[in-house]
């Protein structure tokens, strides 16, 4: 039986955009979370869309596609993972960060969720001049 994700994506963007009703979002069929938008800039939005099943035995693979306006490139594209365990936290670094060929798509490879439960996918950039950090909470099933 193939491991899944347990409950699916919270999209929260630093003090910079929230989700709705702080309920948790499912993805849709094809993995792809919904898009977050920074409350700052509204044409400032991310998804993330999952190529691999997210489980704490294989490497886990996603793609990182934020939108600007015009299509403005990013920059300064950081991506972390870390498990806060009530005393003590866990992380997973470094990842591999790949730019693709559309614009604002970045696939995220050697991101190991070593252990099951809540993990926060954290990413930041600029766009813009501006500095935006995405906070995604997963849960990781075993």
């Amino acid at each position: 039986m193939l491991k899944s994700i347990l409950a699916t994506l919270l999209l929260t963007v630093g003090l910079t955009a929230r989700a709705q009703d702080g309920q948790f979002a499912k993805t849709n069929e094809s993995n792809t979370t919904p898009a977050v938008c920074a409350d700052a800039a509204l044409s400032v939005c991310a998804t993330l869309h999952f190529v691999s099943v997210i489980n704490t035995s294989t490497e886990g693979e996603f793609i990182v596609h934020v939108t600007t306006p015009n299509e403005t490139p990013i920059s300064g594209l950081k991506v972390s993972l870390w498990m806060n365990m009530g005393g003590h936290s866990h992380g997973s670094a470094p990842v591999e960060i790949a730019a693709m060929n559309e614009t604002n798509q970045f696939k995220i490879s050697n991101a190991w969720f070593v252990m099951s439960g809540p993990w926060l996918v954290q990413v930041e950039f600029i766009a813009d001049a501006q500095a935006f950090k995405l906070t995604i909470p997963v849960t990781v099933a075993e």
